[in-house]
């Protein structure tokens, strides 16, 4: 008997036991191939939100209940040669309609015109008088408010 009749007979007489185990390989193979392409797919589609929401920063540094004052971001700018900008970060309460709407455990963030360079945003931040803010669509919704309203943060 040489190999090539070898085979044959094996095939035939294995077939459907073959057949069944080819037919898994494919299944498995697709299986794989689709979880690796979704995978990908939703690893890009985070990776693009966090590039939206972040922008060029890349490291931040918390000060907890503390306080850092500006001249320390302006002299850290100025060692290392990056643009960097203070940021207040603080919760609050927003309170609108004369006080008949209330949102506990609202995100303030507090920024400066050396904000616009860092995240460049050309002159948006740096644009704002002294008692105007940036509200989410989100928070307008809640509150009710519209562009002008007055609104207190707390």
């Amino acid at each position: 008997m040489n190999i090539a009749r070898f085979i044959r007979n094996n095939l035939v007489y294995y077939g459907r036991k073959n057949l069944l185990l080819a037919s898994g390989i494919a299944i498995s193979a697709a299986v794989l191939t689709g979880a690796l392409v979704v995978g990908d797919s939703v690893k890009h589609s985070l990776n693009r939100i966090v590039e939206l929401r972040l922008g060029e920063v890349t490291h931040v540094v918390r000060a907890g209940d503390r306080y850092f004052s500006t001249e320390l971001a302006g002299k850290v700018g100025m060692e290392t040669g990056t643009p960097i900008s203070p940021v207040l970060m603080e919760e609050g309460v927003a309170i609108a309609g004369g006080g008949q709407r209330r949102i506990n455990q609202v995100r303030v963030i507090g920024v400066d015109a050396s904000f616009d360079g860092m995240a460049g945003t050309g002159d948006f931040f740096g644009s704002l008088s002294g008692d105007s803010i940036i509200i989410s669509s989100n928070l307008a919704g809640r509150l009710v408010v519209s562009p002008g309203e007055e609104i207190l943060l707390r």
